[in-house]
């Protein structure tokens, strides 16, 4: 009797699913309810590639008769490794990198806060690495310009808005610098745990403060190793906050500009060459 219900569940529409139908317990995942309160059978379908519905409905309790039952199908397990091995595939794979950075990109503030914070405790498992530096090459953060417009960027080219520490609002973004949207990290009604792993994912992956030294690194990105220069108001400008913030941090300083030509020498033709 026992296996005979067994190959009912596999074979036909018995079990059901997060969404309120029945399938086949062979054509469902079963998951961590960590990853399906955020990642739901649209989702995943976006993913994998599967046809939705492909989330079976969990047992009540774990451990209990349910479960075990559950247990007892082999229902396909997707859970924190496939989903560490989403983002890596995306450095081959321009088609799914496109469909996955339209996925995010099209989905609310709230939902990307979650999301965000799921990928941190992602990340507590084996392999971090991999999405990390997977999103390194990933536009799907989300950014808001000096005119408020949402956009979505690599990780590289966002900024935390750094808090003024007498009026306590968040700095305005000086011309051309794009800020992390709030709602997406600090702002709105999910749990403040939430908002703190969204923030550390998003650290993780190269989004920092835009403070004096991101400012100038942001700079340092004109003056490439062998490149020629011009000596003008701007780059006696920049020599100027190069020279003060060095002095002031001596030690970061020396390790921030070694790999940038910012001193100049002029050849037997007067031509100035970056060093």
């Amino acid at each position: 009797i026992r296996e005979t219900i067994f190959t009912a569940f596999k074979e036909r529409d018995l079990l059901p699913t997060k969404s309120g139908t029945h399938r086949k317990a062979d054509s469902l995942f079963r998951c961590p309810a960590d990853i399906s309160s955020v990642i739901d059978d649209d989702d995943l379908s976006v993913l994998t590639n599967y046809e939705t519905p492909l989330w079976a409905a969990n047992a009540p309790q774990r451990g209990q008769r349910e479960d075990k039952f559950l247990d007892s199908l082999d229902i396909d397990e997707w859970g924190w490794e496939e989903l560490a091995e989403v983002f890596p595939y995306c450095w081959s794979d321009d088609e799914r990198k496109t469909r996955i950075t339209i996925w995010i990109c099209q989905k609310p503030d709230s939902w990307l806060m979650r999301f965000y914070a799921l990928l941190e405790k992602c990340c507590e498992y084996p392999g971090p690495w991999a999405i990390k530096n997977a999103w390194e090459d990933l536009a799907a953060i989300r950014v808001l310009d000096n005119k408020g417009a949402e956009k979505h960027v690599i990780p590289s080219e966002a900024f935390f808005a750094k808090q003024d520490t007498r009026s306590g609002k968040a700095t305005e973004p000086p011309q051309g610098v794009r800020f992390v949207k709030p709602e997406v990290y600090s702002k709105g009604k999910l749990s403040e745990s939430t908002k703190k792993a969204a923030r550390a994912f998003l650290s993780s992956i190269g989004v920092c403060e835009y403070d004096e030294r991101a400012s100038i690194e942001r700079r340092l990105k004109q003056y490439s190793a062998g490149g020629k220069l011009i000596v003008d108001e701007t780059y006696l400008r920049d020599l100027r906050k190069f020279i003060a913030y060095w002095k002031r941090n001596p030690q970061d300083g020396a390790n921030l500009f070694s790999d940038y030509a910012v001193l100049v020498s002029a050849d037997n033709f007067g031509l100035c060459t970056g060093y």
